[in-house]
This record gives C-alpha cells, sequence and structure tokens, in this order.
C-alpha cells in the first residue's frame, strides 16, 4: 500500500454537505441517486458520523493541519483513507493497515512528517491503530484525532438505502457486530431488497459466531455448574456487555479481562465457549503451542501470535481467548542466553494486550488460561493487562451432580444423582465427563439403554484390594482427617476410598490465615505425615503410600519444609535462595539443608504418632465406617467424632469421680 497520495476527488456523496449540516442535531445526509455500492457508502456515513461541526470545520479550513483518524480494522483503511479525500486538500496521506511489522511502526516516516509540517502544510494518518501504526511525530502532534467506532445500525441503515433505493424499516439492535468492512460491503448490495440486506448481516453474524466451532455445541452460563468467583465474573460481564448493546455503558468499562487459573480438567475452556455463546460474541482460541505450529522461528511465533489477534480484532467485539499461558516464562527467570528470544516474544504479547484493550476502538473481551498461576510474568497480569488471576476450584458435590445432570442430558431423568456425586466428590468436570461416557458405552455393550448402575460402576469401580490393604488405605485418610480436625489445621469436607488416584483422598478446607507462621507449617505437616503414622501405629509398619510421587504426602511434606528455611524466612536462616516451588530442589543439592530437613521431618513425625496414638479409637471407628461405605462427607465425619468426644468427656468424668 503507498504511504502517501496527495491527489483529490470529488464523491457525490458529499457535495452538497455544509458546515450547518454537521452541526449536532442536523438534517440528515441529502438525498442521493442510487445505486451507490455498500463499499462506497460506508466508509463516508461512518467518517461523517464520527465528525462534529468543529471538526469539520477545521478540515475543511486550517492550515497547517495534522489529522489522525482510527479505524476499526486494517479492512477500513483505504475505504476511510479515499472518504476522508473529500473532506479537503491534502499535502501527504500516510494510510498504514499494521501488517507489515518493519514499515507500520511510530518510528518510520517521522522525516516526512516534519517536512509537510514545518512547510504549513496539511497531513492526513489512518491506521487501525495509530500509536503503534503511524509516525510519532504524526500522533503526538495531531491537531484532530478522530475515532470511527463499528457502524451503528443507524449508518447500516443509510447503506442499505444508498445501494437499494428503499429504507429498511425494521433493523435489529445492533446489527452487524463482528463483521469487518468487506462482510457488511458483501451482504448489501445494489438493486436488492432492504430486507435481503439485513438478513443477509444477520447470516454472516451468525457464521462469525462459530469462529470456535465449540461455541454452538457450548451450555449457556446459566447451564454450568460450579466454578465459583469465576463464575460469578462471567455473569457480571454478559450484564455489562448487554449494557454496552443497549448504550449503557462505554465497551473500555467493562470489566473484561481475566486468566483462569486451576489444575487441568476444571473447565476453563468450556467457561470460556459458553461465554462467548451467552454474551452473543465470537470466540477466537489461540494459544502458545498454536503459535510455534507453524515454526519455532521467533518471526515466525511473532507473526502466528498477530494472526489471531487480528483475527480477534476483526470480529470485534469478540472474545481472545489465549490457553496455556504459563508456557511464556517469567522473564525474572531467564537465563542470559534465553532473555533475547523468550524476552522479545513475552515483550510482544504485552504491547499487543496493551493495544487490543486500551485503544478506544479496542472491543475485545481478553481471557487467558493456565494450569500454573504462579509461573506467569507479573507484568502479563498487572491492571491494565490481564488484570487478575481467578482460580477455579474442583466443584463439591452439589456442583458434581449438577455437571453429571448436564452431560446426562436426556439419559436418567429423575435420578437423585446426590449420592454418586458424594462418592466423586474431588473429581473435575472433565472426569465426570468421561464417567458419563463410559456409562453410556457400558449400556451399549450391554445392547440395552443406560441405567444407574452404568454410572455408579464409573464413577466408583468395584473394589479389587485386599480387604488388609483396603483396612490400611482406609487408616491412612482418617490419620490424615483426624489429625486436621484434631488440631485445627483444616476442616474435613469428605473422605474417600473410591480409587481414581491409586488410593485414596482426603478434602479439606484450610483454616489458616494466607499469611503463614512457622507453627502453621509445621501443622501442615504433621497433618501430611499423619496418614503414614497412622498406618505404622495401628498396622505395626509403613508402606510406601505416602511417598513416591511428586504429589506424595513425603514430597509434599519436605517442600513445606524446605520453604521455610530456603524461601520464606522462617527457619534459623533469613537468606532466599529459591522461590517456595523450587526450594524442593535444593534438599538434594545441599547436604546441610537436607540434615535440617529430615530433623524437622522426625521431630514432627513423632509428633503426627503422638496425636494417632492418643486419638486411636477415633481413627479406627472413621476408617471402619470408611471400609463400609467407601466415601464418608464431611457430616459424616463430624457425627463419628462428636460420638467419640462424648464418650471420652464421659470416660474422663467417671475416672475423675472414681478417683
Amino acid at each position: 500500500m503507498p504511504d502517501t497520495n496527495t491527489t483529490n476527488h470529488s464523491n457525490p456523496l458529499f457535495d452538497d454537505f455544509t458546515l450547518e449540516d454537521a452541526a449536532p442535531g442536523r438534517r440528515s445526509l441529502p438525498p442521493i441517486v442510487p445505486p451507490v455500492p455498500a463499499e462506497e457508502a460506508l466508509a463516508h456515513y461512518a467518517l461523517d458520523a464520527a465528525l462534529d461541526r468543529r471538526a469539520r470545520r477545521r478540515i475543511a479550513t486550517a492550515t497547517p493541519l495534522a489529522v489522525v483518524i482510527a479505524v476499526p480494522s486494517a479492512a477500513w483503511v483505504e475505504p476511510v483513507e479515499r472518504a476522508a479525500e473529500s473532506l479537503g486538500s491534502w499535502d501527504r496521506i500516510i494510510v498504514r493497515s499494521g501488517t507489515d511489522r518493519a514499515s507500520h511502526r511510530p518510528d518510520r516516516g517521522n522525516e516526512g512528517v516534519v517536512e509537510v509540517l514545518g512547510r504549513g502544510g496539511r497531513i492526513l494518518g489512518v491506521a487501525p491503530d495509530p500509536q503503534r501504526h503511524l509516525p510519532s511525530t504524526l500522533t503526538g502532534g495531531a491537531d484532530l484525532r478522530i475515532t470511527i467506532p463499528h457502524p451503528s445500525s443507524a449508518i447500516l441503515r443509510r447503506v442499505i438505502r444508498a445501494a437499494t433505493g428503499r429504507t429498511a424499516r425494521r433493523l435489529p439492535e445492533p446489527l452487524g457486530l463482528g463483521l469487518d468492512y468487506q462482510e457488511i460491503c458483501s451482504a448489501v448490495r445494489l438493486r436488492t431488497s432492504p430486507g435481503s440486506c439485513v438478513r443477509r448481516i444477520q447470516a454472516l453474524v451468525s457464521a462469525r459466531a462459530l469462529t470456535d466451532p465449540g461455541v454452538a455445541a457450548a451450555p449457556l452460563l446459566s447451564e454450568l455448574c460450579g466454578y465459583g468467583e469465576a463464575m460469578a465474573w462471567a455473569r457480571r460481564l454478559v450484564v455489562d456487555i448487554e449494557a454496552w448493546r443497549r448504550g449503557e455503558l462505554a465497551f473500555d468499562a467493562i470489566d473484561r479481562r481475566a486468566v483462569l487459573a486451576s489444575p487441568p480438567g476444571l473447565g476453563k475452556s468450556l467457561l470460556a465457549r459458553s461465554l462467548a455463546r451467552t454474551a452473543g460474541l465470537p470466540l477466537v482460541t489461540t494459544s502458545v503451542s498454536a503459535w510455534f505450529a507453524a515454526g519455532s522461528y521467533l518471526d515466525s511465533v511473532l507473526r502466528s501470535f498477530d494472526q489471531a489477534v487480528a483475527a480477534a480484532n476483526a470480529h470485534a467485539p469478540a472474545v481472545l481467548f489465549i490457553d496455556e499461558l504459563d508456557a511464556l516464562p517469567n522473564r525474572a527467570s531467564l537465563i542470559q542466553r534465553d532473555t533475547p528470544w523468550w524476552g522479545t516474544l513475552v515483550s510482544h504479547v504485552l504491547l499487543a494486550l496493551d493495544s487490543s484493550l486500551s485503544t478506544a476502538t479496542a472491543k475485545l473481551v481478553v481471557l487467558g488460561a493456565t494450569n500454573f498461576p504462579q509461573r506467569l510474568d507479573e507484568a502479563l497480569v498487572r491492571p491494565g493487562r490481564l488484570s487478575r488471576i481467578i482460580r477455579i476450584q474442583p466443584p463439591d458435590a452439589t456442583a458434581l451432580a449438577g455437571i453429571l445432570r448436564l452431560h446426562l442430558g436426556g439419559d436418567l431423568p429423575g435420578t437423585d444423582l446426590a449420592a454418586v456425586a458424594r462418592l466423586g466428590e474431588g473429581a473435575s468436570g472433565a472426569q465426570a465427563a468421561a464417567w458419563v461416557e463410559g456409562a453410556r458405552r457400558r449400556a451399549r455393550a450391554a445392547g440395552r439403554p443406560l441405567a444407574f448402575a452404568d454410572l455408579l460402576a464409573e464413577v466408583a469401580p468395584p473394589e479389587i484390594r485386599s480387604p488388609a490393604t483396603l483396612r490400611r488405605c482406609a487408616l491412612h485418610e482418617s490419620g490424615h482427617a483426624c489429625v486436621a480436625h484434631l488440631t485445627g489445621a483444616a476442616e474435613v469436607t469428605a473422605i474417600s476410598l473410591v480409587d481414581r488416584h491409586g488410593g485414596g483422598y482426603v478434602l479439606t478446607r484450610s483454616a489458616y490465615d494466607p499469611a503463614l507462621r512457622r507453627a502453621d507449617l509445621e501443622m501442615m505437616v504433621i497433618v501430611g505425615l499423619a496418614g503414614r503414622a497412622a498406618e505404622e501405629m495401628i498396622c505395626g509398619g509403613a508402606s510406601s503410600g505416602a511417598g513416591g510421587s511428586a504429589s506424595s504426602d513425603l514430597a509434599i511434606a519436605t517442600g513445606l519444609l524446605a520453604s521455610l528455611h530456603g524461601a520464606l524466612g522462617l527457619g534459623e536462616t533469613l537468606a532466599y535462595r529459591a522461590s517456595p516451588e523450587a526450594a524442593l530442589g535444593l534438599v538434594a543439592l545441599d547436604p546441610e539443608l537436607r540434615r535440617t530437613v529430615e530433623a524437622d521431618l522426625r521431630r514432627l513425625y513423632a509428633c503426627a504418632l503422638a496425636l494417632v496414638r492418643e486419638h486411636r479409637v477415633l481413627v479406627e471407628a472413621v476408617a471402619e465406617l470408611l471400609v463400609a461405605r467407601r466415601h464418608l462427607d464431611g457430616g459424616d465425619f463430624l457425627r463419628i467424632f462428636r460420638n467419640y468426644a462424648r464418650t471420652t468427656r464421659r470416660r474422663r468424668n467417671a475416672g475423675g469421680r472414681h478417683g
């Protein structure tokens, strides 16, 4: 595209325009003789709507003059340039779409701007993002800045009349949201009816809503269960978008940026699709790995990312969903050799987000997703960019029952799913979906409709462990739960032997303040070691169940103590040696730290043994009922504990009287 254009053209759409016509409350554009192609009329009417009397007077008479026009997307640049030529004579017009990163930059072309303005000339710049694409001397010294938003239904009504010669009496509001310039023009055709133009525009909008094919099949937000704070944020966003459509709220006033964080399988992608469908917005999905699909050279990675952002802006207002954000490294953790490559990529992403979220024409909801929020660059989630991290917790039993009902659809109507949901508590939404699919496979293999027994068999597979192994596992989980409750470290919400994780599990709600003390961390370690202590105390020896993986009891306990000494300043030294996540690695490298951590582990394990010894009756009672039921909720556990507490109190009282 040429950077300079000095030719003047007259356009019949504006031949009869006067300053009075441009005043607020002015009469309509003088009648024109149809047909006028939409490709020509759309830019002129959109530019006309963006100008007031003062702006039109300055463009017509002022010298010298620097004018900057921001357009909705790259496709608008050339049509708006042609429309602006009819408003006055220009010594130079700079049009930049932003598609050429080498030349469409603020440090290119400044000499020409200075030369034109220095001799008292008139210069015009047109770009989707003037601050990023036009010469900095032009944007910085502009006398007049004009922003052309996405065309309103009123503008489209005038375009349709110009093309068809007739007025569309009823237009849905809004009309054409998400369509780019050529798409609108392709729908508004010469010598057709206004109604057919409107129907073609609506059909294109519907097609655009399927940018991510999962949007059409996604449930509405009202049909989803769980999600906690993330669901509350999504619902507020939909309400605000509706207010914007009614003209009651500016788009840049909407809280429209966040990062969803959770372990895998908790429905981050599903929430993004459901949000897009509920809000009636197209969804453009990308990920860091997708940027590398076309090649690993920095230029190709940057180009892939830019294409995703450009696609979202072309469909704006839209939702841009960026998955795997943690694959972008935190620049503070980069070694010097990696900084030029990764630092450039991260900085480029940050600048693009600034542009997509802060410019006057920006109409994007930007949603990120990560499994590891602690790895994100701080600049990525600061206010003004992605602003916040919203953590999604595993669904509770009530939410899990709702998720199962959603995936079951019309199967098992009227069946109470509360019991099976309690058995599966702690599972993710993805696991719930897999249970339903597995249950359907069982029913198909048996040649019959889906039965409740099929679902139950998926959620709680038949027990294959020996009675001795099952009792040991139950004692292990009971040890964790009883010590957590006795010490006040956490509230027990569920205990289960359902063997989805190779053993059992305990679900708790922590009772600690986020600002942890050394005593708090040590109590967490005692609770973590209590399962092994219960095995040793009651079964006569420990098993390998407390160790093995990086998520095992011993790994977590060791990591907590390593963090206490090497990261949190709660040990004998104040030296910061690693982040809490990396502190565990120091244990293998530093013999002195290893000895310190081992001594703490031994001391705290002795505390866990003492607690299990003192409350052995309670630990065994919980384990016995757990073996019988396979799953206990928080209420079941509390009933056992209260019975134990009453019995213990009576015995003490009786002993006191006897003495």
